[in-house]
């Protein structure tokens, strides 16, 4: 018998994507050593309402800058400030510390 493990963890919201004028997904950050490094996207999980409740509390953070320490190319990102959270359930984390097939479960509000 195979059991897949899966983790959970909360992530700042530094982004979010828009593809052919639809929402594509939120992009994560993980702190470490006091920076803020990418820590992947997460597409999946999300209903229509959660998807637009989600752009409707992230559009009020929008920002030009990205808030990474780190330089990365995300042409569809639009970058907010990293305030709230988000709660993902993931297989694993890569080497450099991006998650692996992450599924969005829901906005952290009591943290």
């Amino acid at each position: 018998m195979k059991i897949t493990c899966r983790q959970r963890d909360t992530f700042p919201i530094v982004g979010y994507a828009i593809k052919n004028g639809k929402f594509d997904g939120l992009y994560l950050g993980r702190e470490q050593e006091g920076k803020l490094l990418y820590a992947g996207k997460v597409e999946q999980g999300f209903t229509d309402a959660a998807a637009r409740d989600v752009q409707a509390r992230l559009r009020p953070l929008l920002q030009r800058a990205r808030a990474l320490s780190e330089k990365i190319d995300k042409p569809k990102a639009r970058w907010v400030k990293p305030v709230l959270l988000a709660e993902v359930e993931y297989r694993a984390l890569t080497g450099d510390g991006r998650v692996r097939h992450p599924s969005f479960k829901g906005l952290r509000e009591d943290v």
